[in-house]
C-alpha cells in the first residue's frame, strides 16, 4: 500500500485520514458488519517491530523521506518527541485528533515534574479545563521514576539520573511509561530506549 498509494497519501492530512477512516468506523457500528476499531496507539513494542519491517520492505522510500535511520515510530498522532513545542502547544495541537479514534488515543506531557512553585490547585483547575473545553480524551503527564537498589528509596527524576540524589549510588533503575504503561526502562527495546532518551523534558 505504501509504495502504490505513497503519492496519492501525501495530498492527504492527518486529519483528513482520521476523519475518513472515522466515518466509516461508524458506519461499520451502525450496519452490524465486520467491526473494526480505528486504534490511535500500536502496541509497546509494535513502533520499533513494523520500522525494522518497512526498512526492509520500503528503505527506499523511508531514505527519501528522511526516517530511513530512526529505530521506531513515533506513536500514533504524538508530535515528534524532541519538538520544541511548549506543553500546553502539544496538548493543543494533539487533542484535535482524538475525536477521530476510539481506542488506544493518548497525549503524554513527559516528564513534567512537580510543580515547582507546589500549585497544585492551579494545575489542577488546569487539567479541568482542558477535559471541558478540548477534544481531549486521555492524557497523562509521565514522569520518570528514579528507584535506588542501595538505600531503596525512590523520587520523581530526569532521563539524565546517573546516581541516586539520597545516597549517590549509581546502581539505580529508571521507571516511565513506556506508552500507556509504567514499566522498568532497562526493559524497553532499543527503538523505545531510543525513543525514551529523545523524549522532551516539559515544564508545568
Amino acid at each position: 500500500m505504501i509504495r502504490k498509494k505513497v503519492d496519492e497519501l501525501n495530498n492527504w492530512t492527518y486529519k483528513e485520514l482520521a476523519e475518513i477512516y472515522g466515518i466509516y468506523d461508524y458506519k461499520a457500528y451502525d450496519k452490524e458488519i465486520t467491526r473494526f476499531s480505528l486504534i490511535g496507539s500500536p502496541a509497546e513494542s509494535a513502533s520499533e517491530r513494523f520500522k525494522k519491517l518497512d526498512n526492509k520492505l520500503y528503505d527506499d522510500i523511508l531514505k527519501e523521506v528522511g526516517i530511513y535511520e530512526k529505530k521506531y515510530y513515533t506513536n500514533s498522532i504524538m508530535v515528534d518527541e524532541e519538538s520544541p513545542l511548549t506543553a500546553h502547544e502539544k496538548i493543543m495541537y494533539e487533542q484535535q485528533f482524538h475525536s477521530y479514534l476510539n481506542a488506544g488515543i493518548i497525549t503524554h506531557i513527559w516528564n513534567a515534574g512537580i510543580p515547582k512553585n507546589g500549585d497544585y490547585r492551579s494545575l489542577a483547575e488546569y487539567f479541568i479545563k482542558l477535559c471541558k473545553h478540548t477534544d481531549i480524551r486521555y492524557f497523562t503527564v509521565s514522569n520518570i521514576i528514579v528507584y535506588c537498589e542501595e538505600c531503596k528509596k525512590s523520587y520523581i527524576g530526569s532521563k539524565n539520573e546517573t546516581k541516586c540524589k539520597y545516597c549517590g549510588n549509581e546502581d539505580i533503575e529508571m521507571y516511565s511509561k513506556i506508552t500507556g504503561y509504567t514499566q522498568r526502562v532497562s526493559g524497553w527495546n532499543d527503538g523505545k530506549l531510543c525513543e525514551f532518551k529523545r523524549r522532551n523534558e516539559f515544564k508545568l
